[in-house]
Parts: C-alpha cells; sequence; structure tokens
C-alpha cells in the first residue's frame, strides 16, 4: 500500500492549541539534554580518541554514508511515499544521542569512545544532515512535491548543537559544578519528555491512524540494519571488539529527540505523517536496547560464570607452583617445588 498525502492541507493536530506548547518543550527538551551532555563530557577523553581519531571516523562514516544509504534503499524497497518516507530519511540523517551512551555502559561497550561519537557527530550533523536530505530527498521532491527547508533545518541544527559546547565550558570552569546540572538536567528532561509524549496524542489523536503497514516493517528492518552495518564496517576496518560493539550501538541508535525536533521546527504541513516513522523507531529502539541489556547482564551472569567455573575444572590435576622460602639460616632463599594431586 502507497503512502498518499492527506488532501486536507490544514490538519487538526496543526490547529491545536496545544501545538505551540508542544513545539515549545519538544525544542527545550533537546536543548536540556544536549547541555545535560556537555557536561558530562571530559576534555581529555575527548582530545584522547581525537589524537587518535580511527574508531571515531569509522563511526562517522557508518552513520553519515552508509545508514543513510541503508535507509534509502529501504525507502524504495518498501515503496515509502511523501511524508512518512521524509520523516524516515530525517531520522537515518540524525546524529546518535545520550541513549547510545546508556546503552553502550550496559552493554560493556567503550563509554569514553561512545560520548566522543556523540560530541563528534552531533557537530557534523550540522553539515552532514542537510547534505543527506539533499542528497536522498531531491526523488521526494520530485516525486511527491515535498519542499524540503534546508535553511530551516540548518538553523535548528544551530540551536540544538550550541548548548554542547556550553555544557563543555561549564565542565572546563566549574567541574564540581556540572555533575549537579547533569542530574537535574536528565530528571527535568525525562519528565518533560513524558508530558511531551502524552501532548502529542492529544493533539494527534489519529497519528498511527491510516499508516502504510510497510513502514513498520521498515522501522524494524532500518534499526537491525544500522546495528549490522555499523558493527561489520567497524570489524572490516579492524576495530576492537568493544568498539566495534560502540561503533554498532552509535549507528542503529540515533537521536530521535532531534529527528522529532527538527520536523517540528521545519515542517509546517504534514506534520502528523512526519513523526511517525521518528515514534515507531523510538518505541522499537526502546524495546530492543532494554532487552539486550536484559539479555546480555543474564548472560554474563550465569552462562559466562559457568563457562569460568568451567574452564577451571578443566586444569590439569599436576600443578607446580615454585614458592620461595627462606632456608634455616635466614640467608639463602630456595625453591620448593609444590605439586597438587
Amino acid at each position: 500500500m502507497n503512502a498518499t498525502l492527506n488532501p486536507d492541507p490544514t490538519w487538526v493536530g496543526e490547529r491545536h492549541w496545544l501545538k505551540r506548547y508542544y513545539d515549545n518543550s519538544v525544542l527545550s527538551i533537546l536543548i536540556i539534554i544536549m547541555f545535560s551532555m556537555g557536561c558530562t563530557i571530559r576534555w581529555k577523553e575527548l582530545m584522547h580518541h581525537l589524537s587518535r581519531p580511527w574508531s571515531v571516523l569509522t563511526g562517522l562514516f557508518s552513520q553519515f554514508f552508509l545508514l543513510p544509504a541503508t535507509s534509502f534503499v529501504l525507502m524504495k524497497t518498501f515503496n515509502l511515499q511523501g511524508y512518512f518516507a521524509l520523516g524516515m530519511l530525517i531520522l537515518s540523517c540524525s546524529p546518535s544521542g545520550t541513549t547510545s551512551n546508556i546503552f553502550t555502559y550496559y552493554l560493556d561497550g567503550d563509554v569514553p569512545l561512545s560520548i566522543s561519537m556523540t560530541v563528534c557527530s552531533t557537530v557534523v550533523a550540522m553539515v552532514m544532515m542537510p547534505f543527506n536530505m539533499w542528497l536522498y530527498g531531491r526523488t521526494l521532491e520530485t516525486s511527491s512535491g515535498i519542499n524540503i527547508p534546508y535553511v530551516k533545518m540548518v538553523r535548528s541544527l544551530a540551536y540544538i548543537t550550541a548548548p554542547v559546547g556550553m555544557g563543555m565550558l561549564i565542565f572546563y570552569k566549574f567541574p564540581k559544578v556540572a555533575p549537579y546540572i547533569t542530574k537535574l538536567g536528565s530528571m527535568a528532561a525525562f519528565a518533560m519528555i513524558g508530558v511531551s509524549q502524552v501532548m502529542i496524542f492529544i493533539i494527534f489523536p489519529n497519528i498511527f491512524v491510516a499508516v502504510p503497514s510497510q513502514l513498520f516493517v521498515a522501522v524494524s528492518v532500518l534499526l537491525i540494519a544500522g546495528l549490522l552495518v555499523g558493527y561489520l564496517f567497524a570489524m572490516v576496518t579492524k576495530r576492537s571488539n568493544k568498539a566495534c560493539r560502540t561503533i554498532s550501538i552509535e549507528s542503529g541508535i540515533q537521536n530521535v529527540g532531534m529527528a522529532i525536533t527538527v520536523i517540528t521546527l521545519t515542517i509546517d504541513k504534514f506534520q502528523e505523517q512526519a513523526l511517525v516513522f521518528p515514534l515507531c523507531y523510538s518505541y522499537y529502539m526502546l524495546f530492543m536496547c532494554v532487552s539486550s541489556c536484559i539479555s546480555y547482564n543474564l548472560y554474563m551472569k550465569f552462562c559466562a560464570a559457568k563457562y569460568v567455573i568451567d574452564d577451571e575444572k578443566k586444569v590439569p590435576p599436576r600443578i607446580a607452583v615454585d614458592a620461595w622460602v627462606p632456608s634455616s639460616n635466614n640467608a639463602d632463599l630456595t625453591t620448593t617445588s609444590i605439586q597438587s594431586r
């Protein structure tokens, strides 16, 4: 089933009295999150990864070249059109976010590398996101008559990216205060996210009505493809296992908040359709990540521990241990071989 544009150019949701408050709350949430993220960045760790940038560059290539190309192929494969396809494209061109840092921690990835990649991808997105939208979005402009507002998109990205630098400056000047700002900012952001989720269903009560069924399939395929593409490309470039895992998470776990904010600030009409893909992606992403973290930690607790015990049982019964003990005159040291049978 093809996704078609709503014939009514003025949707009920865009006339809703809550819409203005929702737009402001979405922007405020992302600014708080970005500022809080900046307050957690240690300059030494960031400069360490930038001085040896191969892992970061591998992640950026996967993030801004491989993933948007994969998204475009899936968009054509599943025949997504109109603003549904535009929402998918905006999401795939977005950088990684703080969610990837959290799940990197719980999946035993390289957290400093994850944070460095998040910062770099957020900054690089100011150029690469509009570029990828122009590169892959031209087909939507010709086939569906969509006008992609590139200038408004760059302006929105500047609003979103600037707080990261401000947070980094706060951490540099006031390192003892920064953790409290991060904690308060995170709590406020999570509370506002809950409120905004309620607001979006009040403003757009029929947001998931008349959605093409292939969109839901495309959501799951894009997430899994992003994780696999990131991991395989990192493995081909001979990154460590920990770095491969981190790059995979950074490639698949997109900054959904940024995608939603860009859509909210730049798209005036048919915003409801454009929001469907990022929202579905966020729900499936959360489900997949939480499931993976629980499964991984259960495996490490029970299965991995069992393998360690089994390996210890396989140690040969005859073990030679050199113990240094003093001789009777307390002057010389002799070696005694202790054998266990």
